[in-house]
């Protein structure tokens, strides 16, 4: 696979949680950014990493070393069988490949980086402003004609919308959902280990997914642009697959932590039985607003929860991270 065959395709995969730094460099070494970004594309991401850190600056350890971003990945789909191998041989095929992160917004696999510690269902309002401009621009600007993103669906979230900027581009998503994967494992376990099988998978077979269907769907043409032609996630899987007792007791557990809004600001509440009170407003939202949004989510804004109290509270716990796991 030395020939440029993949020199057209990009990757998107998600960063991870465990960053043990332990992790071989992958085999290639990418152009400056400016060579690669517009500069008003390299703006918008340079800010919102500066964005990120000012909110949440003890979530970065500015004492780490500066390695490789795919060097301090370590997490389950990172160590998935092959994964690494396969990736190393894509990029000599010429393949691109960019992980949307938390903490960067987006990184080529060879960026220094240092640690952090930020999931994306408490930064993605930063996110979900700017990232699909700039990867569209990263895209038309490096000649790309195929994306395949394999993401978990919170990462997902902060590129939707891409497809819409990039008519003649084939953008395929890949986006497991728990409940549909079989195995043992929680949530996230069973979701970051179909990310790497996909990933494996994907590369083996050259980038011609006739055997991996697309779980969001894909989109082709300008003909077939905004619309999905295959593989279009069914309505049961847009519901939660989980009860408001449970998810009920997984926002009791996490009181008194910090969330935050959908633009950013950050707020903490308690609980008290049927009821959770943030502590920057005095309105008491009851957990039946929670049980009736639940039967919404995925929640892309606040939209299509107006009706309830404290809207921009309700998407702030229900899509975080630690409330929706990989549930949703």
């Amino acid at each position: 696979m030395n020939e440029r065959r993949f020199c057209d395709v990009l990757l998107l995969i998600p960063c991870c949680a465990s960053k043990k730094g332990t992790g071989p460099r992958p085999r290639l070494s990418s152009a400056p950014w400016p060579d690669e970004l517009s500069p008003s594309a390299l703006a918008a991401l340079e800010e919102g990493r500066r964005v990120a850190r000012a909110r949440w600056p003890d979530h970065f350890d500015s004492g780490s070393a500066f390695l490789p971003a795919m060097t301090w990945y370590t997490g389950i789909a990172y160590s998935w069988p092959g994964f690494r191998g396969s990736l190393d041989s894509a990029f000599e095929g010429g393949m691109r490949c960019l992980i949307v992160s938390a903490g960067y917004g987006l990184l080529r696999p060879d960026d220094l980086i240092q640690d952090y510690d930020l999931q994306m269902g408490r930064v993605s309002g930063i996110w979900k402003e700017r990232l699909p401009k700039v990867l569209a621009d990263y895209v038309s600007r490096n000649d790309i004609e195929r994306v395949f993103g394999v993401l978990s669906d919170t990462y997902y979230q902060t590129v939707v919308g891409v497809e819409r900027m990039l008519p003649k581009v084939h953008i395929s998503w890949h986006v497991p959902f728990s409940r549909s994967l079989a195995g043992s494992g929680s949530a996230v376990q069973k979701v970051s280990g179909a990310i790497g099988e996909t990933v494996t998978k994907l590369v083996g077979q050259n980038f011609e997914s006739g055997e991996i269907r697309p779980i969001r769907g894909a989109f082709a043409d300008s003909a077939s642009a905004g619309a999905l032609v295959a593989g279009q996630e069914p309505e049961r899987k847009r519901r939660s697959p989980v009860n408001i007792e449970e998810v009920w007791a997984r926002i009791e557990a996490h009181q008194d932590q910090e969330f935050h809004q959908i633009r950013g600001q950050g707020f903490r509440y308690v609980v008290k039985g049927s009821y959770l009170t943030p502590n920057t407003t005095r309105q008491n939202i009851p957990k039946s607003a929670f049980e009736q949004a639940l039967s919404l989510v995925p929640l892309q804004n606040t939209t299509k929860i107006q009706h309830l109290r404290g809207p921009s509270y309700i998407f702030a716990i229900l899509m975080d991270d630690r409330i929706r796991r990989a549930d949703w």
